[in-house]
């Protein structure tokens, strides 16, 4: 009988930036409190916006980013009525813009932070089951017009009035004023808001009505580098698209 040689794995190791060809890593715009306000405007609407795309299968080796005008996407034009903005941790003098992802906000414990939310968006299409999704959800858009409002996702403060309150409802052209006052008992971090219109929800933050909030030091619960604070810091924000060229 012919003895059969034994086949062995043979692991190997590789640089994961040579599987693709990165783009520049560009940070969002950060909206930062000053003397304990920070107040904006946003203006929730349709609009297209730049995404890179490597124009075939991800990870590709040779495969070149590309930037292509993308429409559907729903954002926040904003507005700084108060505060200071900045990139990579340097002051600029941008009041305004419209980005995907939406800015990040950056205030400390005891600010208030007011937001005169908006609502351009246009009247909803009832879409198709999506099947992409892990769970197989099918999307709950309604047809007709699209009301929103705006939920702080892991903030201490109250669910009444003008605050926290995911009950408001902000029809088609109207607006509303949010505020909250951040207490002195809420944690550092990283924290985030998006819109919470019951039957709207899924669609309107998946096609990008969500922004980041940092408050405080958001490394400061990290035990390993608590200790050694300030260290510099990068701001990252990422959101999952599923798109299909028409």
């Amino acid at each position: 009988m012919k003895k059969i040689k034994a086949r062995y794995f043979k692991p190997s190791l590789f640089r994961f930036e040579d599987r693709f060809n990165p783009s520049a890593f560009a940070e969002p715009i950060v909206l930062n409190s000053v003397n304990g306000l920070l107040d904006i405007t946003l203006l929730a609407h349709q609009s297209n916006q730049m995404l890179e795309t490597t124009g075939q299968t991800p990870f590709n080796a040779g495969s070149t980013p590309a930037a292509v005008l993308t429409g559907g996407l729903y954002t926040y034009q904003w507005t700084l009525n108060s505060g200071q903005a900045s990139l990579a941790s340097v002051n600029v003098s941008t009041t305004q813009g419209d980005n995907y992802t939406g800015p990040t906000l950056n205030v400390n414990r005891g600010d208030t932070i007011r937001i005169r939310m908006e609502n351009d968006l246009p009247d909803s299409i009832p879409l198709a089951p999506n099947t992409n999704t892990a769970d197989n959800s099918v999307s709950q858009m309604m047809p007709g017009p699209q009301p929103i409002n705006n939920h702080m996702h892991g903030f201490h403060v109250s669910p009444e009035g003008s605050s926290d309150n995911v009950l408001i409802e902000i029809p088609q052209e109207m607006g509303f004023v949010y505020e909250y006052t951040i207490p002195q008992d809420q944690p550092d971090g990283l924290f985030w808001l998006h819109n919470h219109r019951h039957e709207f929800t899924n669609d309107q933050t998946y096609r990008g009505l969500a922004s980041m909030i940092i408050v405080g030091n958001a490394a400061s619960n990290i035990d390993q580098i608590a200790s050694i604070l300030p260290v510099n810091q990068r701001v990252m924000a990422m959101q999952t698209q599923n798109l299909a060229s028409a």
